[in-house]
């Protein structure tokens, strides 16, 4: 979020001191691949603490193969779990008020 930041801040600043308010659209570049790139890790953050639980949970119940020792891998499909990273509040709250702020730049520009 900070590379966001400081990438949509740079570029705004630059057609800003160009006075072309029309090129601030390119500001949306850096949001929507940086934005994919904070969901993913999200997702795979989820994916990994689901497997972690699961792991203790056989852990504790006897259930652990002898197999599975030392290894936890991310569960279930990814697609699911991307999905629920991009309603998440912290991801929805910061792009979309990044959005609003090129927006903004765009029409006052």
């Amino acid at each position: 979020k900070l590379w966001c930041v400081t990438l949509v801040s740079a570029a705004l600043v630059l057609i800003a001191s160009m006075g072309n308010g029309t090129l601030a659209w390119l500001a949306l570049i850096p949001v929507g691949a940086l934005g994919f790139l904070d969901v993913y890790y999200l997702s795979l953050e989820q994916r990994f603490r689901n497997s972690y639980n699961e792991y203790v949970r056989k852990l504790h119940d006897g259930s652990l193969d002898p197999s599975e020792v030392f290894v936890i891998k991310p569960s279930g499909g990814p697609a699911r779990h991307v999905w629920k990273s991009t309603r998440s509040t912290s991801v929805l709250v910061f792009y979309l008020a990044m959005v609003a702020v090129i927006i903004a730049v765009a029409g006052y520009a």
